[in-house]
C-alpha cells in the first residue's frame, strides 16, 4: 500500500525518505534473507538468529567472513615466493585479521 493516496512516479519515490519503502515491504536484504532462511530452517533456528545479537553475529560472520578470505589470497599469493619464511608470514596475517576484524565490529 503506498505511503500516498494518489499517483506517485518512480522517481520521486526513489527520491522520497518519509514513506521508507512501504510499497514494497519485501525489497530490504534483511527481509529477503529472513524468508530465505524460514524456508530452510526450522522456526526454533530462526527465532534466535531474528534478535539483536543474532544479526550482529551474522555482520560480525559475513565481515570475518570476507577478511579472512581476502588475507588467505594474500597469505596464498606471497607464499608463492620461497624466500619468505611461511610461519611469520602466516603468524603476521593472523595479527592482522584480528585487528581487521576488531575495526570491523
Amino acid at each position: 500500500m503506498p505511503a500516498y493516496s494518489g499517483p506517485i512516479c518512480s522517481l520521486c519515490c526513489s527520491l522520497e525518505t518519509r514513506c521508507r519503502d512501504c510499497c514494497k515491504p519485501q525489497a530490504r536484504v534483511s527481509s529477503q534473507a529472513r524468508t530465505l532462511l524460514a524456508r530452510t530452517l526450522p522456526d526454533w533456528a530462526i527465532r534466535p538468529l531474528n534478535s539483536d545479537v543474532g544479526r550482529y553475529l551474522g555482520v560480525l560472520l559475513l565481515f570475518g567472513g570476507l577478511i579472512g578470505g581476502v588475507l588467505s589470497l594474500v597469505y596464498f599469493q606471497i607464499s608463492l615466493d620461497s624466500e619468505i619464511p611461511k610461519a611469520a608470514l602466516r603468524s603476521a596475517l593472523w595479527s592482522v585479521f584480528f585487528i581487521l576484524t576488531i575495526i570491523a565490529e
